[in-house]
């Protein structure tokens, strides 16, 4: 809940529009475990502290095409410290090791962190997509694609 109202959260993130204590918990004990065959949702919390940090997400996984995405954001009293790319890092790692051959990720144009934290990760920039999604604000914005191949170092 507290993340949920970190100004660049809420105008990057969708879900932290009008975020309650009941979908969070509707998050945490229903929709994160739903099908772990097409995704995963983890936790991503500071072993210094035990607080929660994060969370990072594979999701609309492909295994006819062996292809995912990842997702994450990171809570303001967690940023730069490197834990959203080791946890995307993880997350792809965890994607190969079920046999999917491609990990996509988006960023949107202007949220430069999260394109250098997909950088970080050792995800490659590939292109943009033109207006390709649509923001908490209601205004359209260009995505930046990302991957990771097995195969990357």
């Amino acid at each position: 809940m507290a993340a949920a109202q970190d100004p660049e959260i809420r105008r990057w993130m969708k879900w932290s529009r009008d975020f309650t204590p009941e979908r969070a918990w509707d998050f945490c004990v229903r929709l994160a475990h739903q099908n772990p065959e097409t995704g995963a949702q983890c936790a991503i919390v500071a072993k210094a502290t035990g607080r929660l940090s994060g969370a990072v997400s594979l999701f609309a996984a492909d295994r006819d095409n062996g292809f995912a995405y990842c997702g994450y954001w990171t809570a303001p009293w967690a940023r730069r410290n490197g834990y959203a790319a080791e946890a995307a890092r993880a997350m792809a790692a965890h994607a190969f090791a079920r046999g999917l051959s491609h990990v996509g990720l988006w960023a949107a144009r202007d949220n430069t962190a999260s394109q250098r934290t997909a950088e970080r990760a050792g995800f490659t920039r590939e292109g943009l997509l033109r207006n390709a999604s649509l923001l908490p604000s209601g205004t359209r914005t260009d995505m930046a694609v990302y991957s990771r191949l097995p195969t990357d170092p």
